[in-house]
C-alpha cells in the first residue's frame, strides 16, 4: 500500500506552498537570532509548524507539533487515507562552511516502518540572510525513501 499524497505528487505542491510561505512572513528574526544558525533553524521550523495542517488542505485528517525534544518528528499528519506521516524539519543555511544534520537511528526507522501505514519524512529548507530576512531558496519534502 502507497501513500497516495506522496506517489502521485501531491507532496511538490506543498514545498512550494512552505517555500511562498516563508518567504512571504516579514522580518522574523532579530540581529541575535540571525546570528545563530540553530535559532534561525528553529525559528523557521516554527513557522512550518504553525502554517504545515493548513498548507496540506483536506489531505490532513490530523496534526500535531507537539513533540519532545529528541522525537524522530517535529510536525507530524494523519492524512485522509490513514497515512501516518512523521516529519524532520531540517534547515540548512547556504553561507556555512560545516553542516552536520541529524537524523534518526535505522533501528529506530526500521521499527517505525513495521506499519506499512507509517511515513518518515523530511522537510528541507535551504535559506540565505539578508540582514535579519531569510530568503528561502529551497524547499524539499520527501519522505525518506525517495532519496539517495
Amino acid at each position: 500500500m502507497k501513500s497516495s499524497f506522496f506517489y502521485n505528487g501531491h507532496y511538490r505542491e506543498l514545498a512550494d506552498k512552505l517555500k511562498d510561505y516563508i518567504n512571504s512572513v516579514p522580518e522574523f528574526l532579530s540581529a541575535q537570532t540571525a546570528r545563530s544558525t540553530r535559532a534561525a533553524g528553529d525559528a523557521i521550523e516554527g513557522l512550518i509548524a504553525e502554517k504545515f495542517d493548513s498548507l496540506l488542505g483536506d489531505w490532513c485528517k490530523e496534526y500535531s507539533s507537539s513533540f519532545a525534544r529528541r522525537a524522530m518528528a517535529d510536525i507530524a499528519f494523519k492524512d485522509k487515507e490513514e497515512f501516518y506521516c512523521v516529519v524532520d524539519v531540517k534547515t540548512h543555511r547556504e553561507d556555512t562552511k560545516f553542516n552536520m544534520p541529524n537524523l534518526t537511528s535505522v533501528e529506530r526507522l526500521s521499527r517505525f516502518y513495521e506499519d506499512d501505514k507509517n511515513v518518515f519524512a523530511l522537510i528541507m529548507v535551504k535559506y540565505t540572510l539578508d540582514g535579519n530576512r531569510v530568503l528561502v531558496t529551497e524547499v524539499s519534502f520527501v519522505p525518506i525513501e525517495f532519496l539517495d
